[in-house]
């Protein structure tokens, strides 16, 4: 069946508008819907995610990081020979230097230009080379530890270089060391730190008297045909200030000291190699003083039963001869006078005390005899 009406266009593109503004409206709304559905999911599935990453993280971290343990000192008497003996040259160095700071053996040659730089420092390079030989040589391993009761100290260390006794009283709290060392007759108050991690030792020793000191750090590595030892020393003797860093080592039958010296930021370098295939035990020498190079040799030789150093030093074209002696054999001479002073003394106290007496009988005697003759008168 057909209508016969007129088309109004205008109605007819009316309805379309309508139409298609109602799906596209219904579209924007379900387009939104979804979008703020999409957004929220989103961020809750990232949230979720990153708790989840940050506890597997947490235990990751909890079951990988090192358990920390208190690092504990072992007492002296548990510690190895090897780890005691480190100790034994610690404290050897450190009252040497400071003995010898405060002495009067180190004197500074006044600079002559006739002269070489090592002559300035000629009679200080030797104590220290003596001082370090028994190192060089492996000589430390005469020493006695006990416990002490009812002491001051836990503690103590005594023991014997080059015929001179040293004794070491100490006592530690974990790695804190303090104590006294006696050297020569001189008692100096000691602390520092020894500390052990697995099967290595670092030690750190101060010596005081006064307002003098020294300070000294002491690594070592020690195998059966090598050895390396390395000392940092602080030294402040009388207001003045030097360091010196020390490396003693050896690689098979070679045995080489190292010094360098830091004082008023000058820095003086000594490398010393020992030479045993000879006859004679011999030293090479090579230094920079001032900026100034030079090398030598120092011959050890045994005269009339003596130790005796002969230095050869050539610098600049300059040639120079030294000569040391042993300073145990010094130190055996002086304690060899000091004993015969002691006999001395002793033997002139008995006479005075014999001479005493002697006086007293003579005198008790006229004593007698002038009671005697008054006991006559008076019968008379």
């Amino acid at each position: 069946m057909k209508y016969n009406r007129e088309i109004d266009e205008q109605k007819i593109n009316q309805a379309k508008s309508r139409t298609i503004n109602y799906v596209l409206d219904n579209i924007e709304v379900q387009e939104t819907k979804v979008s703020i559905f999409s957004k929220v999911r989103f961020r809750l599935v990232l949230s979720v995610m990153s708790f989840l990453l940050m506890i597997a993280i947490g235990f990751a971290l909890l079951n990988d990081s090192p358990i920390v343990t208190p690092v504990v000192t072992p007492s002296v008497v548990e510690l190895s020979q090897n780890d005691q003996k480190k100790i034994v040259e610690a404290s050897y160095l450190t009252g040497n230097i400071i003995v010898n700071s405060l002495g009067n053996s180190i004197e500074q040659l006044a600079f002559s230009p006739l002269s070489s730089r090592f002559k300035d420092k000629a009679n200080e390079f030797d104590y220290y080379f003596q001082t370090l030989k028994p190192l060089m040589d492996q000589e430390v391993t005469n020493y006695e530890i006990i416990e002490l009761e009812n002491e001051t100290f836990d503690y103590r260390i005594t023991y014997i270089i080059d015929n001179q006794t040293y004794t070491f009283d100490l006592s530690m709290d974990e790695e804190n060391v303090i104590g006294v060392l006696i050297v020569k007759g001189l008692e100096f108050i000691v602390d520092g730190e020894i500390e052990v991690i697995n099967d290595n030792i670092s030690i750190e020793l101060n010596a005081r008297l006064d307002a003098n000191y020294i300070k000294i750090e002491y690594e070592s590595e020690v195998d059966s045909d090598e050895f390396e030892k390395e000392y940092k020393i602080e030294e402040f003797i009388n207001g003045v200030l030097k360091e010196r860093e020390i490396k003693i080592s050896q690689e098979n039958d070679e045995v080489s000291l190292e010094m360098i010296e830091i004082y008023n930021e000058t820095e003086n370098t000594y490398e010393l190699t020992k030479d045993t295939s000879g006859q004679q035990v011999i030293y090479y020498l090579e230094y920079e003083i001032d900026e100034i190079e030079g090398e030598g040799t120092i011959i050890e030789e045994i005269v009339n039963g003596q130790i005796v150093y002969r230095y050869h030093i050539e610098e600049d074209g300059i040639e120079e001869d030294y000569e040391y002696e042993d300073d145990d054999d010094d130190d055996e001479d002086e304690e060899d006078t000091e004993d015969d002073e002691e006999i001395e003394d002793e033997e002139e106290i008995e006479d005075e005390e014999d001479t005493e007496d002697d006086e007293e009988i003579e005198d008790e005697e006229d004593t007698e005899d002038t009671e005697d003759t008054e006991d006559e008168e008076e019968n008379e």
